[in-house]
């Protein structure tokens, strides 16, 4: 009878009492052959890259249906690695970041990921949509939720944004609640996200825009939160000690998406918030929260990338400015997304700009699930 060891390593006789164990690489991150000695492993790999040590075994027998055609029951271990006292199994989750508007979640996104995904605004409530960021190292694999910002929603619009926002929360293995440290106090994440009672994932306050504050200032918020993490997602101070503490946090997990990765979302969900973006940088007042894009046609085995997209406002006022004076102002925008969609997508592309009235969309239900946003059943009409 050869025990396994619950899909981590297969174990086949040595012939004189012992077992070989053929470590699985999905989910440790050095590969090697592996001796049974009785009560625990230990390396045998003539391989100069295997680490050499014990594995801490904990056996237990589980009975099942197929035991008797095996010659009886199978012997399951649980295997930890270690090496003076650190285990080396890989470590994956998901990071949920949340907090008011405009606290710096998605300029931290970007910061981590190393690579811009989501959008940033001097404009709050920019992001509506969770946007997905996956950063793996040897080690690890962080996939980060950027999430719109926790406000008390007045409209259909904003209460598909909460919705987006509580989902992420619930999902988070680890929660990253950003705060403004120049905006003094934070409340608790239950109170600022309405919550009723705390979120199941250890959650570390991440007190962001310190490259704002003096040494003076600095000192007080560290004297005042201890544990909080003190970090400025503009220059990158304390950053790498954030990811290092949230990684510990971090479940022992097989990665859970191609190491090449860095999100889960299509290139035409960034596409469209490259537009949106633009369109909040180049407009004022109400008219950027009154805009949503979609792409609707996007074709990539044309030279240059064929993408069409429509920018949809709530009135015929608000579509006359994004046109401008003969065209001008949709020629602005689109040259600048332009830009920005070929460094995303790196090859030339062909922007197709259009402007479409759906009257009072932020509060339809169905023009919101028609645009990609999700509104909780409770909230749809």
């Amino acid at each position: 009878m050869c025990p396994a060891i619950d899909g981590t390593l297969t174990i086949r006789s040595d012939g004189n009492g012992g077992w070989l164990a053929d470590i699985n690489e999905d989910m440790f991150p050095s590969r090697g052959l592996y001796l049974w000695q009785g009560d625990h492993f230990q390396t045998i790999s003539e391989r100069p890259e295997t680490i050499w040590l014990d594995l801490i075994t904990e056996p237990r027998y589980r009975e099942d249906s197929n035991a008797e055609s095996r010659g009886g029951p199978t012997l399951y271990l649980t295997a930890i690695m270690e090496k003076d006292g650190v285990s080396l199994a890989k470590r994956a989750g998901i990071v949920t970041f949340a907090g008011a508007p405009n606290a710096g979640k998605s300029t931290l996104l970007n910061r981590i990921i190393g690579q811009k995904l989501a959008i940033t605004s001097r404009k709050p409530q920019s992001t509506r949509d969770r946007v997905v960021g996956i950063r793996t190292t040897a080690e690890s694999q962080m996939i980060v939720f950027d999430t719109p910002g926790l406000i008390e929603p007045k409209y259909a619009l904003q209460e598909s944004m909460k919705s987006t926002a509580l989902v992420a929360l619930a999902d988070a293995d680890v929660i990253g609640y950003i705060a403004d440290a120049t905006a003094g106090p934070p409340p608790s994440l239950e109170k600022a996200a309405g919550l009723s009672r705390p979120p199941s994932g250890p959650v570390i306050l991440v007190l962001n825009k310190t490259d704002r504050l003096d040494q003076q200032q600095r000192a007080r918020l560290a004297h005042d939160y201890p544990d909080a993490a003190l970090i400025s997602a503009i220059t990158g101070e304390g950053v790498d000690a954030l990811v290092e503490r949230i990684t510990s946090h971090l479940p022992e997990s097989p990665f859970l998406y191609p190491e090449g990765d860095i999100s889960t979302q299509s290139v035409r969900f960034f596409v469209a918030e490259l537009i949106r973006e633009t369109v909040l940088e180049q407009l004022q007042e109400e008219i950027p929260y009154s805009v949503a894009c979609v792409v609707e046609e996007f074709r990539e085995e044309r030279s240059p990338v064929y993408i069409r997209a429509m920018i949809y406002v709530e009135r015929e006022s608000q579509k006359g400015i994004v046109i401008g004076a003969k065209g001008a102002r949709i020629r602005e925008v689109g040259q600048a997304s332009r830009q920005k969609i070929e460094a995303f997508v790196e090859q030339s592309v062909y922007l197709d700009l259009r402007v479409k009235v759906v009257p009072n969309w932020r509060r339809s239900a169905s023009a919101l699930e028609r645009f990609g946003y999700h509104i909780a059943k409770e909230h749809a009409q």
